[in-house]
């Protein structure tokens, strides 16, 4: 399987995983990161491109960190319909 890094990825946050997400966008956009949700799919998902999830959950990965996502799992696509 070959993956670009432009390719979408989609994941359940965990509360943890939501927290870093909410605190990466504060520090980018300041107090319009409340509305600048572009991430939530639905009630369950968050969607990403594959680098900027890299950019925005990399510095938080790490062996024996906490969970960001349930189950420690990725779904990777080349195009996520939904």
């Amino acid at each position: 399987m070959k993956m670009n890094i432009n390719d979408d990825v989609k994941v359940k946050l965990t509360e943890y995983g939501e927290e870093v997400l909410d605190k990466r966008l504060n520090d980018m956009y300041g107090k319009e990161a409340s509305i600048i949700k572009p991430y939530r799919q639905d009630d369950e998902y968050f969607k990403f491109q594959m680098w900027d999830f890299m950019a925005m959950f990399g510095p938080f990965m790490f062996m024996g960190g906490r969970q960001l996502f349930v189950d420690n799992e990725v779904e990777f696509y080349d195009n996520i319909e939904n």
